[in-house]
């Protein structure tokens, strides 16, 4: 799903990883100079200065979280409170062998909706148990409440990194093919505001490399530079703005995940197939 992430303070730690990523990818020796919108609070400033010791060049760069749709992060503390109950609610039954329960990712409705759902889950799996030891699955199929529970049996099918005992709760993403194909005017709203506010913040840094970074989450979580591109025929790029970066905080293998950092823009020209 993508947890946003926490707001305030210095954001250093989301802008070094990718200054590493850069350094090796350019061979480059920037380093961390000063948080600027932390130092520099009586006027608009990027989150980060860095200079590289080689040469002193300079590189400023705006974080900004981009998330689609609006209330995306009040349905995902609507999952994790869902999902917080399921396995509350269920742990007496499920530790001794692994289970799995599927849900539609960003229920919406208010808490005590919530909570009613979580129960009726609850007790719906308790009174069909049996069922489910025997291999069954059972679920629900109400548009937006839509859910499915069994058993992993064998255990060998558990993904990896899973634990051997207890309930894992998996989120089904929904399709975002309306966004694909033509960005809501909301949306594109959203973007002209983050590029207006970075170009504000540029303004005194002209002379040093600057790059703004996203930061995307719900229903934008993976749509890399194919979906920007047609952003852009929209919404030009400022000149202000030399460089747009996408990073994602992602499984990068079955056990790990570390930053994911991709280009938009300039975008690289496609390679033309060698002829010969």
């Amino acid at each position: 799903m993508g947890c946003l992430p926490d707001s305030g303070g210095c954001e250093r730690q989301r802008t070094d990883p990718f200054v590493s990523y850069l350094n090796e990818l350019e061979g480059k020796h920037f380093y961390h100079e000063k948080c600027l919108d932390r130092v520099y609070r009586n006027s608009p400033q990027p989150e980060a200065l860095y200079i590289d010791t080689d040469t002193t060049e300079q590189l400023v760069i705006e974080r900004k979280t981009l998330v689609w749709p609006r209330d995306y992060p009040s349905r995902h503390k609507n999952d994790h409170f869902v999902a917080d109950l399921l396995i509350e609610g269920l742990k007496d039954l499920t530790n001794n062998a692994p289970y799995t329960i599927e849900l539609e990712a960003g229920l919406w409705g208010r808490r005590d909706d919530l909570s009613a759902f979580g129960k009726y889950i609850t007790t719906v799996i308790r009174e069909r148990f049996p069922e489910i030891e025997r291999g069954q699955i059972i679920g629900g199929a109400q548009s937006g409440r839509r859910w499915r529970f069994f058993r992993v049996d064998p255990a060998w099918r558990r993904e990896d990194g899973e634990p051997e005992k207890g309930v894992v709760v998996r989120w089904q993403l929904k399709e975002t093919l309306d966004i694909v194909s033509a960005p809501p005017s909301e949306l594109l709203t959203e973007v002209s505001r983050i590029l207006e506010s970075c170009v504000q913040k540029f303004q005194a840094y002209l002379h040093a490399r600057r790059i703004l970074l996203i930061d995307q989450y719900g229903d934008l979580r993976y749509l890399g530079d194919f979906w920007w591109k047609r952003v852009f025929e929209v919404l030009p790029v400022p000149s202000e703005i030399p460089e747009f970066w996408m990073a994602t905080y992602d499984w990068v293998t079955d056990w790990d995940e570390d930053w994911i950092f991709e280009k938009l823009y300039p975008m690289s020209p496609p390679q033309e197939e060698d002829a010969g």
